[in-house]
């Protein structure tokens, strides 16, 4: 699982496998668990169209259990620039959810918790520290996502739960590797 706001110019990443679970079932059959983990260098961040390292590299890591009955888990972190979020060096990600699909049509339910340590916004004496839920639909290389914050603060921002933000992304494999990502926001 890649973190869902992971826009990035330029990176280099890398990504493996940790450890699968022996299945109970056949010497065959899949890994109940699946914990999986990511490592990269970006040019920059950029979370919804916000440039979270002002334009700068940013290190950012993750770790995701998924389990075969569709339940997953996971954290991700990068660092950030304090120009833009007061005093913060870090965002750290904490979600968690279900996905499956019915024939062509994947569907997904998750919780967000996003943290953003030391930092605070002068303005409001408010933590930048958020939660959000999201709600996906996708359909071959097209997704559609909804998130809504159900925290009372936002980023910032006092008073901001149910706020909303809209996400829509077309995937194109081009092979080796290589994904192309069109996205909406």
């Amino acid at each position: 699982m890649t973190h869902p706001f992971a826009r990035l110019s330029l990176a280099l990443c890398a990504s493996a496998p940790l450890l699968s679970a022996p299945a109970a079932a056949a010497p065959d059959a899949a890994p109940a668990w699946t914990l999986s983990a990511n490592a990269g260098l970006a040019s920059q961040y950029v979370s919804r169209g916000v440039r979270q390292s002002w334009g700068k590299p940013a290190l950012q890591a993750g770790v995701d259990a998924v389990h075969a009955s569709g339940w997953s888990a996971g954290a991700w972190t990068s660092t950030i620039n304090g120009r833009f979020v007061e005093n913060g060096r870090a965002e750290v990600d904490l979600y968690g959810g279900y996905s499956a699909a019915a024939g062509a049509i994947g569907y997904s339910a998750m919780l967000y918790l996003y943290r953003y340590p030391g930092a605070r916004s002068s303005a409001t004496d408010t933590r930048y520290d958020y939660a959000e839920a999201m709600l996906g639909l996708s359909y071959r290389a097209l997704s559609l996502k909804y998130y809504r914050t159900v925290s009372a603060d936002f980023f910032g921002i006092t008073g901001a739960r149910g706020t909303g933000y809209l996400d829509l992304t077309l995937t194109h494999e081009l092979g080796a590797g290589v994904s192309a990502h069109l996205h909406l926001g």
